[in-house]
């Protein structure tokens, strides 16, 4: 039996022809919106944290954020969309700091 996650379920309900070309035929965007980019980004940190403490090692807040920024710059690329006009890179890097 599939199995379907929340966000395909949702993709499928706003558009079944963009869910079709996304996860039938595996057709990739050349773009990522910087929401996407985001969250991958803090996920990744969050990530960092629980494999870090499930080897015992506990990491500061200040050691995690450096991390984020980091990661943040290293997969930063012009492919990235932001939407909204009246935010920035920085609106956005700076809210996955809070």
């Amino acid at each position: 039996m599939a199995v379907y996650s929340d966000s395909q379920l949702g993709m499928y309900e706003q558009c079944p022809w963009k869910y079709k070309l996304c996860y039938r035929d595996k057709i990739k965007r050349d773009t990522k919106g910087i929401e996407a980019f985001l969250g991958s980004r803090v996920h990744d940190t969050l990530q960092k944290c629980y494999e870090d403490v499930k080897y015992t090692k506990v990491n500061s807040l200040k050691d995690l954020l450096a991390y984020y920024n980091k990661i943040w710059q290293e997969n930063w690329s012009d492919a990235i969309v932001i939407v909204r006009q009246e935010l920035t890179r920085e609106h956005y890097r700076a809210l996955g700091e809070g």
